[in-house]
């Protein structure tokens, strides 16, 4: 806090910031469907793919952080760090940035982070509240719907397509 209360950041600081965020997030996005796709066999350490999880754990996605819960507040972060240049952008550049929400929205429900969705939502609302940004509401919401339809339907749809097949995934 002392070192970064004392730094020099300008607008251009966090939007630089908010991009690397948003790179970094899609990156962790498709390791993670890749992850799921593979049951867990593709592209992770073999000491992860070897993991024994519990029957409520194996369905979540661990990502490259290899945990469900670091994964989800990443995405609630990558979508804070969305939702600010979805306000700071040109709008040619906000195509990218709604499908990116869509993205993290999508993946955020394969997590399935009960207490990152709590926190997630009580801090919306207190900040919708406190700063009376109600146009915020919509984008939030429709990213979430299309996530759940774009992203989270077909990926579980793929796993249960690729466990009907028995396809074995080779490293």
């Amino acid at each position: 806090y002392f070192i970064v209360s004392r730094m020099k950041l300008d607008k251009k600081d966090y939007i630089d910031f908010a991009w690397v965020t948003i790179f970094v997030g899609i990156l962790i996005s498709f390791h993670g469907i890749i992850e799921k796709l593979s049951l867990r066999q593709f592209l992770l350490p073999e000491t992860w793919s070897e993991k024994t999880l519990s029957a409520t754990n194996i369905v979540r996605i661990y990502g490259l952080t290899g945990n469900p819960n670091s994964l989800a507040i990443f995405m609630g972060f990558a979508i804070v760090c969305t939702l600010y240049l979805l306000y700071e952008v040109k709008v040619a550049q906000r195509k990218l940035l709604y499908g990116t929400l869509i993205l993290f929205n999508g993946i955020l429900l394969l997590t399935y982070p009960r207490g990152t969705w709590i926190a997630l939502v009580v801090g919306l609302i207190i900040f919708i509240l406190l700063a009376r940004k109600w146009s915020i509401i919509s984008p939030i919401v429709i990213a979430a719907l299309l996530g759940f339809i774009l992203v989270y339907t077909p990926v579980n749809y793929g796993v249960q397509f690729v466990k009907s097949s028995d396809l074995e995934i080779e490293l």
